[in-house]
C-alpha cells in the first residue's frame, strides 16, 4: 500500500483513520482474505488499525504483525519533561544521550516545516507536482501531525509483535507493554537489532533471521509448521 501523496499530486490524509479507511477499502476490494497485514514503526500502527477496520466491515484477517512499533503518546511538555527525566535516571549516561538525540530530532522537525511550508504551498498553487524528496518529507510532517492527533481503541486481531532489542529507543516502560492494554490476542518476539539506524532489525543479519521467525509463524497460521 501506498500513502496518498507519495506521487507528489495527491493530496495526503491529515489522520490515521481517514488513513485507514482507504487501506481498508483498498484490501477488501483485492479479495475475500484472509489478510495478513504487516507495518515497521508507524506503519504497525497502520497495519493494526486497518486489519481492525477490515474485520469490523465484514472482512477477514488472521495477523497483523507490527515491527516494534511505539504507541502514539499525548504527552504535554511537563509529561515530556518527566519521561525524560526517568529515561536519564534509569539509562544514565546512554539516556543523556537518547534525551539530546531527541531534542535535536524535534528541532529538525520545526525547523524542516518552515523551511518546507512555502515550497509545498508554491507547488500546489502553481499546480506542479512535488519532487520525490518534497513529498516525502510532506508525507514524514503529515504522519507526525497524525499520530499527535491519534487514540488507539481496543483490538481484537490477532498481533504479532517483533520487539527490536538494541538500546537506541530507550522507554520508561518496554515498547510493547502499553500495547497490552489494547490487544486482546499479543504475541511478542524478540528481535536483534535497534529500532532504527545502522544495525536496526531491518538491517542484515537481524532482518534474515526476522524473516525465517515470520515465515515460521505464516506456516503455523497455514497449518504447515511447527507452532512450538
Amino acid at each position: 500500500l501506498e500513502a496518498r501523496g507519495s506521487d507528489g499530486r495527491s493530496q495526503p490524509h491529515r489522520t490515521i483513520s481517514d488513513m485507514c479507511d482507504e487501506y481498508a477499502d483498498t484490501i477488501i476490494a483485492s479479495g475475500p482474505g484472509p489478510h495478513r497485514l504487516l507495518g515497521a514503526s508507524y506503519a504497525g500502527l497502520l497495519a493494526v488499525e486497518t486489519a481492525e477496520r477490515i474485520v469490523q466491515q465484514g472482512g477477514s484477517v488472521d495477523l497483523a504483525v507490527m515491527l516494534d512499533t511505539v504507541m502514539p503518546r499525548q504527552d504535554s511538555w511537563l509529561d515530556r519533561q518527566l519521561r525524560r527525566k526517568r529515561i536519564i535516571r534509569k539509562e544514565g549516561r546512554a539516556g543523556y544521550s537518547y534525551v539530546a538525540r531527541d531534542l535535536w530530532r524535534r528541532a529538525r522537525v520545526r525547523l524542516g516545516r518552515i523551511r518546507h511550508t512555502p515550497r509545498w504551498y508554491v507547488r500546489e498553487i502553481t499546480n506542479r507536482p512535488l519532487s520525490a524528496e518534497l513529498a516525502g518529507k510532506r508525507l514524514t510532517h503529515v504522519s507526525i501531525e497524525a499520530e499527535r492527533g491519534f487514540r488507539p481503541g481496543r483490538y481484537g486481531v490477532r498481533v504479532l509483535y517483533f520487539r527490536a532489542l538494541g538500546e537506541d529507543l530507550p522507554l520508561p516502560e518496554g515498547r510493547d507493554e502499553p500495547w497490552r492494554a489494547l490487544i486482546e490476542d499479543l504475541d511478542v518476539v524478540d528481535s536483534a537489532g535497534t529500532h532504527w539506524g545502522e544495525g536496526s532489525m531491518l538491517d542484515e543479519p537481524h532482518l534474515t533471521d526476522l524473516c525465517a521467525e515470520l515465515n515460521r509463524r505464516l506456516a503455523a497460521l497455514d497449518g504447515i509448521g511447527d507452532s512450538s
